[in-house]
């Protein structure tokens, strides 16, 4: 099969709900808060390496987890509504 035939039988053996969902991720919406997420973790882990905080980065350090929770509850409010609208 050429490389046009072999595309064509690949997208034939897509279910149509698997090609929705593969549109339809919130890809746009969960890229910000995932790499805010990354971006507190990576934060987080620096603080962590030191073998003492001052209390201005006990401080952050609360902060920043905190932050980071939120962002972990809003990537999962994001996908829960995704998958309701993915059903109804």
């Amino acid at each position: 099969i050429d490389d046009g035939r072999r595309q064509d039988a690949h997208r034939r053996a897509v279910s149509p709900r698997e090609a929705a969902l593969d549109k339809a991720v919130p890809v746009d919406l969960l890229r910000r808060p995932h790499d805010e997420h990354r971006d507190h973790d990576l934060s987080l882990n620096e603080l962590s390496a030191k073998p003492f905080l001052t209390p201005e980065e006990e401080l952050r350090e609360r902060d920043l987890k905190k932050r980071k929770l939120l962002l972990k509850d809003k990537m999962a409010l994001i996908m829960r509504d995704f998958q309701k609208s993915m059903q109804g």
